[in-house]
């Protein structure tokens, strides 16, 4: 059974939602040990994996007893505090530049999470926002600070005045809207089909104030310098998650039988991987978390099965490593899965 979801690294990098969750008077000490039980330390917490990200912004809502954290920490943040991708942003010579710019550079900031435009009925264009892996848990804040922080961009190029068509929300919500139609425009909608932003196409030709074509020549050299970065850490980490996920039927197939295929020392391998973040345990129960969870909800394999499969001694070992990874043991996650389509 081979891993077929190689997206190569899900991360985002976080520094800017520590500093705001800092900003909102959360004790850095709170905020180290959160951190600490999501297995982040040290310079860590630079980028964070998306499942960790999402959870750490769900604990900071909590934490400040706020529902709308992510809604307003899109307004309250120093936009460059999102780095490089801002400046292109903020120089782009029109509305139809920066979402191509968007979308292009966008994984210099975040990867398992994008936004996407397409064309929508009747001269619409519709941004989307999804993540790549679908049953991510605790979505809301940043789904409300992700299509906030790019409304506010929005109003800061058309005029404060200006407000979308429409705005779709995938989930549903027990909160006021108030406070969100405030910030975002009164036509919010809940349980939709995807996340989006839907505004007039009209405006990709807009002409933008701030517009200067020669600092952006210059931003997009040191852009394509860290796009070249990501994509030569995403070839080494698709091609270590691909012989991880082949060498799942082999019981005991450990960091060292990795390290022999990539020509490797142990050492060489580990110290790669730390440089991205990640370690041999984690990619492995990745993988196998989702290759599992793909198995449950596609084949009518039994839970024995699908652990002989991964190279599990024994299915009841396999259930606590899926229980401990997903919350969840594996015949309740296929119920719940299989309920919901």
């Amino acid at each position: 059974m081979t891993y077929k979801n190689l997206n190569a690294f899900n991360s985002i990098q976080s520094d800017w939602l520590i500093k705001a969750l800092r900003n909102k008077h959360i004790d850095h000490v709170l905020i180290d040990n959160k951190l600490k039980t999501l297995g982040i330390t040290g310079q860590d917490n630079n980028f964070l994996p998306i499942a960790s990200y999402l959870d750490f912004f769900d604990w900071g809502a909590t934490q400040t007893g706020n529902p709308f954290l992510g809604l307003d920490i899109a307004q309250d943040i120093d936009l460059q505090d999102l780095g490089i991708l801002a400046y292109l942003l903020r120089y782009a010579p029109t509305l139809g530049d920066l979402f191509a710019l968007l979308e292009q550079y966008q994984i210099i900031l975040m990867q398992g999470m994008q936004y996407s435009f397409k064309p929508s009925a009747d001269d619409f264009i519709e941004c989307q926002f999804s993540y790549t892996k679908p049953d991510l848990q605790n979505i809301e804040q940043d789904i409300e600070f992700s299509i906030a922080i790019l409304i506010r961009l929005l109003k800061e190029k058309i005029g404060t005045d200006w407000s979308p068509e429409r705005i779709n929300f995938s989930y549903s919500s027990n909160k006021p809207t108030a406070h969100l139609k405030k910030i975002l425009g009164n036509n919010c909608y809940f349980d939709q089909p995807c996340n989006s932003v839907i505004l007039p196409s009209s405006l990709l030709t807009l002409k933008l104030t701030n517009a200067d074509p020669l600092l952006l020549q210059i931003i997009l050299k040191q852009a394509n310098i860290e796009l070249e970065k990501i994509n030569q850490q995403n070839d080494f980490i698709y091609s270590v998650k691909l012989l991880i996920s082949i060498g799942l039927s082999t019981q005991n197939f450990s960091v060292g039988d990795l390290a022999n295929q990539l020509n490797l020392t142990t050492r060489t391998l580990n110290r790669r991987l730390h440089k991205y973040n990640t370690c041999f345990n984690d990619l492995r129960n990745e993988i196998i978390l989702d290759i599992a969870k793909e198995a449950l909800l596609t084949t009518e394999s039994s839970i024995t099965e699908i652990a002989m499969k991964l190279g599990y001694s024994d299915s009841t070992t396999f259930v606590r490593s899926f229980k401990r990874l997903a919350q969840l043991s594996p015949l309740q996650y296929r119920k719940k899965q299989r309920q919901s389509l």
